[in-house]
């Protein structure tokens, strides 16, 4: 499978933080149509994401990232991640779980990235 770009690797991550609770209800639909339009992202991008996350190896994948991903990137990728779980008004357990992963793979501790969103405030 070939490599995702950058808008791609956000989209990604857009729908695995929605489906990671099992449900998606109707504020996280809203929302990831609504980001999705202003990211620019049309249906083929998004095929093409669903076809990624069906074949592709989930660790080589994440590896990937840690490596492909500059420092903001990945800070700005987290901060949409915790806009996505928070969308439904609380973030369950499945959903935090993703985000330690993502906080793992990139190798940023919760602390710095809280620093770091607080300084783009």
């Amino acid at each position: 499978m070939s490599q995702l770009n950058t808008q791609e690797v956000i989209v990604h991550m857009a729908i695995e933080m929605v489906y990671a609770d099992g449900k998606v209800d109707y504020r996280e639909k809203k929302w990831i149509n609504k980001f999705f339009t202003d990211l620019g992202v049309d249906e083929k991008t998004i095929e093409k994401v669903i076809q990624h996350i069906m074949t592709e190896d989930a660790e080589s994948y994440l590896r990937s990232l840690q490596r492909e991903l500059s420092y903001n990137q990945k800070i700005m990728s987290l901060a949409m991640l915790y806009q996505a779980a928070n969308i439904d008004g609380h973030i369950d357990e499945k959903e935090l779980e993703v985000m330690h992963l993502y906080f793992n793979i990139f190798g940023i501790d919760p602390k710095e990235f809280v620093s770091e969103i607080k300084q783009l405030i």
